[in-house]
């Protein structure tokens, strides 16, 4: 749980997580759910977002990794070496609420990047 936690932590930049031992739900900076995640019968996490009206679903693409400004540090979320560096350049992947995958930001003729996802 805790790497989708830092994942959408990363992807939804200013917005907020809230988490339960059978859910996840991502909003982003604008107030809007995003991303529904229930745990199943089986134990499993399952994306809900379509069902309960998200405006996305659930997507673990890479990102770059200039955008990644959190990090699972001794069991916790903490903040990137990076952050301060990273934040300034976080903005120039986003689009509509979230930092965008690699593979979408390359397909839009923005970004290149190598196969650590980083800025080419």
């Amino acid at each position: 749980m805790k790497s989708l936690l830092v994942h959408y932590k990363n992807k939804y930049f200013g917005g907020e997580i809230r988490q339960g031992d059978d859910y996840l739900d991502v909003y982003d900076k604008d107030g809007r759910h995003c991303v529904a995640l229930r745990k199943s019968g089986a134990g499993m996490m399952i994306d809900q977002s379509k069902e309960l009206g998200c405006e996305h679903e659930h997507d673990l693409s890479p990102i770059p990794k200039d955008s990644r400004l959190w990090k699972i540090k001794d069991g916790k979320l903490a903040k990137d070496e990076q952050y301060e560096a990273r934040l300034k350049k976080v903005e120039e992947f986003m689009h509509d609420g979230r930092v965008l995958s690699c593979e979408a930001l390359e397909k839009a003729e923005k970004f290149k990047f190598d196969s650590k996802q980083v800025v080419v």
